[in-house]
């Protein structure tokens, strides 16, 4: 079976239906198909492997393609113990708007593509079996958020094979009439307790009960409360308190029930991590203590499946891997990942940035979309207790009018205002890389090569104020070897925020670094002057494996070390010690 695991580890549900597996298929490159009303044709002429992109080869298509519209269609026959119950469909992300059909009529539609949709079905329904039907329509728009997608009709650079169409599991499941459409946990370490916070779809009377069970798998807590509102906030204390960081990834495992005129009417299971995250003189803190971060970049591309993992292990042994190479987390780069993966980094204990994904480098972002997508990307994410920060933009990508545009900034400041209002309780990074306007932590790109040039550089570091933008400093796009850009817009703004290097190494790509270095060697450089330099407080390398034309990873792209994962360890181990 084709990913078999519930796709939703935050809130899953015991009746589901996979969707995944072999469904019709057409590529329409004319554009016809919405005229000619294909969601109500019998049958359609080729096949694919669902959730897997056009472009990968686990979806049985594997081909390049400039056509902007895909039809897929299958027949599906409702389980009869589903009779009565509310049924929704759900897909995880397909790129760019995807509209669902039942029986040739419309049910829903969803513009971004890399956020989830739901919708409820059951009223298009019959008996026996039901064609459902979903067109996707791809776009090339450079002022959408595409992530490397490339814009072209070739690879270039850093600009990847584009993925078109679903690339993330289809299913169905059953809600009762009062179900949850969204539950997570804010948790209050200094407290030692969880706020849930639910909604609630048509609430009408009844409670909600939640169960914490304790991670070494005892029951530890049960609290219930009467549903008054759409939207509730459920304090929990647990009894005995397990924190979660990467060394110890506690897990309390959460059952909700709720119950009207004493029946239950809905229920799911998830789980939760009691930690916290925050910036303060000049460290970022996990738990209330100093946290050095060791990451290294991960773009979330996969040999037989693209952007899309072919199982479910393929996520965990990533992880596994890059926790045996020392590192105690990633940052994702210009995605949005599957659920699953950050299920395993909740689960074994990695960190998680959470990057959003950019518009071209030379557009100007479609505002309202890149709202829409942070907005569903927070909600999907909010409860994983891995992910430390939200990250907006990167190097300036889709916002370079942010030089000289005082509109774009003041854009930018209520991107960084909505999202801290979103969540509270994480930090938020504005512009990953340089050029920062307001961030709580700097996070600087380089890829310089020598020693002495690097060394230099970290020195300027420990008083970013006295780096000032200078348009001459554009020149690290043709020159990253050479250059490093400004790392603040404003200097003013510069608070003593923690600085940490988000980008750097890429030891193999011949745009970075010094050629002359053997990875090992390389990787010994760039830690050793790291750790040289105490007012850094982190790192992300570049990068886990090789993607494509980008060949500076530790792992080939079939994740084949370059260098074994013990080694980058003990390199780690002899640079850093037990920071």
């Amino acid at each position: 079976m084709i990913r078999p695991e519930y796709p939703d580890p935050l809130l899953s549900r015991r009746d589901w239906l996979s969707l995944n597996g072999e469904w019709e298929f057409a590529a329409d490159s004319a554009g016809r198909g919405v005229a000619e009303k294909w969601q109500q044709k019998a049958a359609l002429p080729e096949r694919i492997v669902v959730p897997f992109c056009v472009e990968s080869k686990a979806s049985g298509q594997g081909r390049k393609t400039r056509a902007l519209h895909f039809w897929y269609r299958r027949t599906v026959r409702i389980p009869d113990e589903w009779r009565g119950r509310q049924i929704h469909l759900r897909i995880g992300a397909a790129d760019y708007q995807c509209t669902g059909y039942v029986n040739g009529i419309k049910v829903g539609e969803h513009a971004g593509g890399f956020t989830p949709m739901a919708w409820r079905v059951d009223p298009f329904l019959r008996d026996g079996d039901n064609s459902f039907c979903l067109h996707v329509q791809e776009t090339r728009d450079g002022s959408l958020p595409r992530g490397k997608q490339t814009h072209l009709p070739v690879e270039y650079t850093v600009f990847y094979q584009t993925f078109s169409g679903i690339w993330q599991p289809v299913w169905l499941e059953t809600r009762g009439p009062m179900h949850l459409i969204g539950a997570h946990a804010v948790p209050d370490v200094s407290a030692k307790s969880f706020v849930f916070h639910l909604r609630i779809h048509e609430p009408v009377g009844g409670e909600v009960g939640i169960k914490l069970i304790h991670p070494d798998g005892e029951a530890d807590t049960e609290v219930h409360a009467e549903i008054d509102g759409e939207r509730m906030a459920v304090p929990v204390h647990p009894r005995r308190v397990a924190r979660w960081s990467p060394d110890e990834p506690n897990l309390y495992t959460v059952r909700y029930t709720i119950r009207q005129n004493e029946q239950v009417v809905d229920e799911a299971e998830g789980y939760a991590g009691l930690r916290s995250f925050r910036v303060a003189d000049g460290k970022v803190l996990l738990n209330g203590q100093p946290f050095y971060q060791k990451l290294v970049l991960y773009q979330a591309y996969y040999p037989e499946g693209w952007v899309t993992a072919v199982d479910d292990e393929t996520y965990r042994r990533d992880v596994e891997l890059i926790k045996a190479c020392g590192f105690n987390g990633l940052r994702l780069h210009q995605t949005l990942a599957d659920p699953c993966l950050l299920y395993w980094c909740d689960r074994l204990g990695l960190v998680v940035w959470d990057e959003m994904p950019s518009a071209f480098v030379f557009s100007l972002v479609d505002r309202a979309a890149f709202e829409a997508l942070l907005r569903e990307a927070i909600d999907r994410d909010l409860g994983h207790p891995a992910v430390m920060l939200w990250l907006l933009f990167n190097e300036t990508w889709g916002i370079f009018d942010l030089l000289w545009s005082e509109k774009t900034r003041d854009w930018l400041r209520e991107m960084i205002a909505l999202t801290r209002r979103l969540d509270p309780s994480r930090p938020v990074i504005d512009n990953s890389g340089y050029e920062h306007l307001a961030t709580d932590i700097l996070d600087v790109h380089h890829y310089l090569a020598g020693a002495e040039r690097i060394r230099d550089f970290y020195r300027r570091l420990a008083d970013p104020a006295q780096l000032p933008y200078r348009h001459w400093r554009n020149l690290y796009v043709a020159l990253p070897r050479r250059v490093y850009k400004s790392p603040l817009l404003d200097p003013s703004s510069y608070q003593g925020q923690p600085v940490v290097i988000s980008e750097c190494g890429g030891h193999g790509f011949k745009h970075y670094g010094d050629r002359s270095l053997s990875l090992a060697d390389g990787l010994r450089q760039t830690f050793d002057l790291l750790a040289e330099h105490e007012h850094l407080q982190g790192f992300a390398y570049t990068q886990f494996c090789d993607v494509a034309q980008e060949e500076n990873g530790l792992f080939t792209f079939d994740r084949r070390p370059k260098i074994e994962p013990a080694e980058v360890r003990r390199l780690l181990e002899s640079a850093f010690g037990h920071r």
